[in-house]
């Protein structure tokens, strides 16, 4: 795969965020934004794409480095996008740690995992203050899961409402809870059991007994081993929502940064054989490639084995849909859908697997991704009649797929027999 002329695949603002964002993983190096113009930028739709790829706290430290780019209007902005993550980072990291020291006390076994475990593995270094954070993501042993959620009721928080319990319980992999602190301020903690929804196929059996020692942070946290949390990484890129977020791809490119050297491949190829989750790593690596010019080694890549007919609709989607047209992706909520729908059938190894999960979607999924009340009289009646309209939009994704397959297969074929007749000539 050769480097990316951004260039050529992507206009001014698009390149900017991209310029941002391996600034971010690039270890301190600043490349500057040669051959590109103030006057040229689009400034709502550059802002756009910074909040979708959650991207704004790392644009006014950037733009420090040059000097008279932007206007002090427009800096002032930024600042406060800086200012604000700064302020709320150490509200979650104080409110972590605070659950975290009870967790440990009380003999929970847990994890941090996404945002939170990356500041306390100070992954990004000196900017990892740089890292935005919603919520706090832990994952808990399920031998110690119902100790956990007593421990967070005790602490004063509630569990999310909305959705009934059993279904998170039986289909999902967390549960979502809620604090207000004495000064009307929210906290929002996810307690995973699992990494991803439950499938027939066994998935990263190892992982409690590979966690690393703890963090540099503070003595009493451990961590997912670096293997482990690019498989979860991964995972992640296979719910519903903003898939092809750089601030994503951002950490996959940094745990490769810090971790590359002494990388366990192997345990990592064998896992996503077993789990079936090839093509889902892929995805990934795919996109540090393109969009970071990041090497990944060549067993890697073959090992994965993944068709190269998936390859270019792996890489066409990356450098088409990463950034949309209006620069505001999150308002365009069909636009999600139709990128979901398309990711979910390119991020599984077969195409069976992501049919079967549409098909026998939990009522409560269903009505997420048509905007419905979970458990109105109308959402139970659509529900079950769903096969009349949800089947329309898997048949035209697949014929697109299979139809992209086989021209590719013929081109290849055709390409072959040119060689074979050029080859003939030669020997002539």
């Amino acid at each position: 795969m050769a480097n990316l002329n951004l260039s050529e695949e992507f206009g001014v603002e698009e390149r900017l965020i991209l310029q941002i964002a391996r600034w971010l993983v690039g270890n301190g190096e600043f490349f500057g934004i040669e051959g590109i113009i103030r006057k040229d930028i689009n400034w709502q739709k550059f802002m756009g794409y910074l909040r979708y790829h959650e991207l704004l706290p790392c644009a006014y430290p950037f733009f420090k480095k040059i000097p008279s780019f932007l206007d002090g209007q427009e800096m002032g902005l930024l600042r406060q996008g800086y200012y604000s993550c700064l302020v709320h980072q150490t509200r979650l990291w104080q409110e972590f740690k605070s659950i975290a020291d009870v967790f440990t006390e009380r003999g929970v076994e847990f994890v941090p995992i996404k945002g939170i475990a990356f500041i306390a593995d100070n992954l990004y270094a000196d900017k990892t203050p740089l890292r935005p954070l919603c919520d706090i993501d832990l994952l808990i042993n399920k031998k110690t899961f119902s100790l956990a959620e007593k421990i967070l009721e005790d602490l004063g928080y509630q569990k999310c409402g909305g959705l009934k319990e059993e279904y998170w319980k039986e289909k999902g992999y967390h549960l979502a809870f809620i604090r207000k602190d004495s000064q009307r301020l929210f906290y929002y903690v996810e307690a995973h059991w699992d990494l991803d929804y439950k499938r027939k196929i066994s998935q990263l059996a190892n992982l409690w007994r590979r966690i690393t020692k703890p963090g540099p942070e503070t003595e009493n946290i451990f961590l997912l081993s670096p293997e482990d949390t690019l498989f979860s990484l991964a995972l992640h890129q296979r719910r519903f929502g903003k898939m092809l977020c750089l601030k994503n791809v951002c950490d996959t490119a940094a745990v490769l940064n810090r971790y590359g050297s002494n990388f366990d491949w192997d345990y990592v190829l064998r896992e996503a054989k077993i789990s079936q989750t090839r093509v889902t790593l892929y995805f990934v690596l795919a996109q540090i490639r393109l969009l970071f010019n990041m090497s990944i080694p060549a067993f890697v890549l073959e090992t994965l084995a993944v068709p190269e007919y998936k390859e270019k609709l792996i890489k066409k989607f990356i450098l088409k849909d990463t950034f949309l047209s209006n620069g505001e992706p999150d308002s365009d909520m069909a636009g999600i859908k139709n990128l979901y729908l398309k990711s979910h059938f390119l991020l599984y190894d077969n195409l069976w697997e992501p049919l079967r999960c549409i098909l026998n979607v939990p009522q409560e999924q269903f009505a997420k991704f048509y905007g419905l009340k979970p458990y109105a009289s109308k959402t139970n009646l659509l529900y079950r009649i769903r096969y009349l309209y949800f089947l329309n939009n898997i048949f035209v994704i697949l014929f697109k797929v299979i139809k992209k397959g086989i021209t590719f297969g013929k081109n290849r074929i055709k390409s072959d027999s040119h060689r074979r007749r050029d080859s003939h000539f030669c020997l002539k």
